[in-house]
């Protein structure tokens, strides 16, 4: 299960989760209060003993801990997204490369996100069977996805 996956479900059922220093993900209730942790940095570690977790609703508590329980048996490496990339000009100010139907164009937005046939975001994976010359990557920020 992935980190975003985890927080979007959490959040789907009322709860909110903070990221710690400690890398903890704290999950609490609408007062705030803590529910349970899982840890984000090493797998089986999650605890719900705490007051919060005995005080939800009984089908919330269940739903919560059955994804508590899916997310921190995930191995690490599967927790996080594949970072993506926008693949910049070296030769031209504010150009970019897309793809459509596996043709490559430029354009020059730095903010299109593309269509449902035009792609402008591409994982390590695509880039490593593409042509980059004359581009150099760059890495998608959160914002821009």
């Amino acid at each position: 299960m992935k980190t975003a996956e985890y927080i979007k479900a959490v959040e789907e059922m009322g709860l909110s989760v903070h990221k710690r220093s400690n890398n903890m993900v704290i999950i609490k209730d609408y007062s705030e209060n803590s529910v349970a942790w899982v840890n984000a940095e090493r797998r089986w570690v999650l605890d719900t003993n705490f007051a919060g977790f005995s005080e939800l609703d009984e089908a919330i508590r269940g739903k919560m801990f059955a994804l508590a329980v899916e997310y921190s048996t995930t191995p690490l490496r599967e927790r996080e997204e594949e970072k993506r990339y926008r693949l910049k000009s070296t030769n031209f100010h504010n150009v970019y490369l897309m793809t459509e139907d596996g043709v490559r164009y430029p354009y020059q937005n730095e903010w299109y996100k593309g269509s449902v046939c035009q792609k402008v975001f591409f994982t390590e994976a695509e880039l490593g069977v593409m042509d980059e010359f004359g581009f150099e990557r760059e890495p998608v920020k959160e914002e821009d996805k």
